[in-house]
């Protein structure tokens, strides 16, 4: 099952009690999902579980009932809104498109409820191990700029665009998606973007410790050699047996242990060396290899 399908799998089995929230749930699936068919509204769905759904609210809320007319195997499900059971979800159509029919102030729950009923109809969400976005799009600019302004005052920082004939409100990134996510009730849905997002930043650290370390040796490798190289050069030029003791015991022990850190290469030391020490003996050896070869 897509991750898409899963919120709204949870969206469909939330319990509503409140008819007034009933009512905005519907009144964003048909604002959203529905076209205008003569004077009234035609939803169509391939779900069955949102047919359903719908059908129970409009016998709550309408007192109408479309339940007698569901066939769980027909695959495809429509329902036509008369403009009477419209004026009751505070819809209408006009000029052949839907439109509102009130600006009612809504209370935070019914808020939320009419955003759950929006992206029911017209809602998708990508997989968060792969991408943070939620997205809820219409042909109606005047649903999208309304819709938006909903979402906004529910503390949502998402945004909107248009997008070839949509207008798409969406969330991005794994903060504004979640916080949409959170104002349909979604909350499983929202617990498993966190684990995503956890899981991702998880690895992002196990990714960047192992860059780091893969440097890291590159590094003390390109060292190891540059040392070697100038011992050699050393060895090769006057012979390392005429460098002062200390130097010639640190250069004996770089060509011996080529592959050796600097910390490793202190405690072999007789008695072990400070890393700084060290350093400053061996690039010693370095500038004197850099003399011999200017010779």
């Amino acid at each position: 099952m897509t991750f898409l399908n899963e919120v709204k799998e949870e969206l469909l089995n939330l319990r509503i009690k409140k008819n007034c929230c009933m009512t905005s749930e519907v009144r964003g699936i048909l604002a959203f999902g529905g076209i205008a068919f003569g004077e009234g509204i035609l939803f169509g769905t391939d779900s069955f579980s949102l047919a359903k759904r719908l059908s129970i609210f409009l016998r709550k809320v309408c007192n109408v009932n479309f339940a007698e007319r569901l066939d769980e195997d027909a695959g495809s499900y429509k329902f036509l809104i008369p403009e009477s059971i419209l004026s009751e979800i505070g819809l209408k159509v006009e000029a052949e498109a839907v439109a509102e029919s009130e600006n009612k102030e809504l209370d935070h729950c019914c808020m939320q409820a009419f955003v759950r009923g929006a992206f029911l109809a017209s809602g998708s969400a990508a997989n968060p191990e792969k991408a943070y976005r939620v997205e809820i799009f219409t042909e109606r600019a005047w649903l999208c700029d309304k819709t938006f302004e909903i979402i906004t005052s529910l503390g949502v920082d998402c945004k909107k665009v248009k997008r070839k004939n949509l207008y798409v409100i969406y969330g991005n990134n794994s903060e504004n998606a979640s916080d949409l996510l959170k104002v349909t009730e979604a909350s499983h849905a929202v617990f498993k973007m966190l684990d995503a997002k956890i899981e991702k930043e998880k690895r992002n650290r196990t990714n960047r410790q192992i860059n780091f370390d893969m440097a890291n040796i590159d590094r003390i490798n390109e060292n190891s050699r540059r040392e070697a190289d100038a011992i050699r050069l050393i060895d090769k030029k006057i012979g390392i047996g005429e460098l002062k003791p200390k130097l010639r015991e640190v250069a004996r022990l770089r060509l011996d242990n080529e592959g050796a850190s600097l910390r490793e290469l202190c405690e072999m030391c007789d008695p072990p060396l400070a890393k700084s020490t060290l350093n400053n003996r061996l690039n010693k050896l370095i500038q004197i290899a850099e003399e011999l070869s200017d010779e």
